[in-house]
């Protein structure tokens, strides 16, 4: 796209733009100015339109989503076959309707650990020269919950992950850790330690809402007599789709001596005796000990290592069972990220 004519004998470079980029620029005419933050109305747009074109592992050709948005005849839509454009609104709408629309934002700037709960809406104020794109979620207003509060029912994944390393081994390598249930919250991580080994590992709990087209629609149904009993702007409502947390944790194993190998023995001349040392080869070396990280989905459970892959109820405020000596253990560095969802201004012109 774009590119200038070859000539013979000497190199040519252009650049090249991508298929995104090319319709952001052309699909940004279609929305009238309403405020300065062109960067988040470009996303918004950009993600309805990645909708409609064909995903890497369709078939060539127009999907029947994008070819029913050209050809309904019932609907605005044939516009588009005349050069007109439609509205952000009914291309939302259309979008919802072939559940193309599955687009969130992401971040974890701002955000607090254990403060969001997925289905949480609220807004952010806008100040004064801030713009939508840089807003901070530090100054996130809870106003309610979609599930607490009864205002809608979504089906909501959770999934867990983790990962282990050690920072002595070269190069370092991260290995999955496969958990297993001891309750329906309580997940359990078995991690073996090698003798006098450190090993840190990264869990991750997550909860979603299954199908985030659901989120939209709430949203595009219910956000303006929510905002008008709330007292905000219908687009400037907030809702989270997906809060996670994600936790660094370490064992160490310091009180098991490390067993030499042979490379390590200390050569003896013929005819000579020495006493028998603590590394002789008819002395077997220390064995890696399992140990077991237990986390949980619920944000008040407070994590803890042991010693068996057993359930051993506690309350919140006690602490976890000690282990035996010999083993030093922590369980921190708690970060929380959100995928959240908000509509534009164009979205509520009828």
């Amino acid at each position: 796209m774009g590119l200038p004519p070859p000539k013979e004998g000497t190199w040519v470079t252009a650049r090249n733009y991508s298929l995104a980029d090319t319709i952001g620029s052309a699909v940004m005419k279609f929305l009238p100015p309403r405020d300065d933050d062109e960067i988040m109305r470009l996303h918004h747009v950009a993600a309805l339109v990645e909708g409609f074109i064909p995903k890497a592992r369709e078939p060539h050709g127009l999907p029947e989503r994008t070819r029913a948005l050209l050809t309904d005849v019932d609907e605005p839509f044939n516009g588009l076959m005349k050069g007109q454009a439609p509205s952000l609104r009914q291309l939302r709408l259309s979008s919802l309707d072939a559940k193309s629309h599955d687009h969130v934002w992401y971040t974890n700037l701002g955000v607090l650990p254990c403060r969001f709960s997925v289905g949480d809406f609220g807004y952010i104020p806008r100040h004064k020269g801030h713009a939508v794109s840089g807003k901070s979620f530090e100054d996130f207003i809870l106003l309610g919950n979609t599930f607490r509060d009864d205002f809608a029912k979504f089906i909501v994944e959770r999934t867990c992950h983790g990962t282990q390393f050690c920072w002595k081994d070269f190069p370092m390598t991260r290995q999955p850790v496969n958990p297993f249930s001891l309750t329906d919250d309580i997940q359990c991580w078995p991690i073996v330690v090698p003798p006098g080994a450190q090993i840190d590992c990264d869990i991750t709990h997550e909860q979603s809402i299954a199908n985030t087209t659901d989120a939209w629609r709430f949203l595009m149904q219910e956000s303006r007599s929510l905002a008008s009993e709330l007292g905000i702007q219908p687009h400037d409502l907030i809702l989270i789709t997906r809060a996670g947390l994600s936790r660094h944790a370490y064992i160490h194993d310091f009180a098991t001596s490390v067993k030499l190998g042979p490379s390590h023995w200390h050569h003896q001349l013929p005819g000579v005796r020495q006493p028998p040392r603590p590394f002789l080869p008819h002395q077997p070396p220390a064995m890696a000990t399992p140990m077991y990280l237990h986390t949980s989905f619920d944000d008040s459970y407070e994590p803890y290592w042991s010693h068996q892959p057993r359930y051993t109820p506690h309350e919140p405020q006690s602490k976890p069972p000690p282990l035996s000596g010999g083993w030093r253990n922590t369980v921190g560095s708690d970060t929380q990220f959100v995928s959240w969802i908000q509509l534009l201004p164009e979205d509520f012109d009828d």
